[in-house]
């Protein structure tokens, strides 16, 4: 049987390696954030000079190309089960429209 020394000491041990564990999280959390995805979203020129004759900026479209990907990527990372249900509900939508 151990003693109480001895429990105390591996105790102690893994605390210390619960310790190490959690900045090693922490370092790997800082290390995955995502870079800025500013430049993902391109308008092909051809639709460009479409919405250039109807009065629309395409850079402002290409703005908010690059936000919905963004938010996409943010929705992915933190909120995975909000992701698949909205993956689930439009294949269901895709499936009936299909049948």
């Amino acid at each position: 049987m151990a003693t109480k020394a001895e429990l105390e000491a591996e105790v102690a041990q893994l605390r210390q390696q619960n310790e190490a564990l959690k900045t090693q999280k922490e370092i790997s959390a800082e290390s995955d954030k995502t870079p800025e995805l500013s430049d993902n979203f391109h308008l092909p020129t051809e639709l460009s000079d479409a919405l250039k004759k109807h009065g629309v900026d395409a850079a402002d479209v290409e703005a908010m190309g690059n936000q919905l990907v963004d938010e996409m990527i943010t929705l992915h990372k933190e909120h995975p089960l909000v992701t698949l249900l909205g993956v689930f509900a439009v294949g269901c939508i895709v499936g009936r429209a299909f049948k």
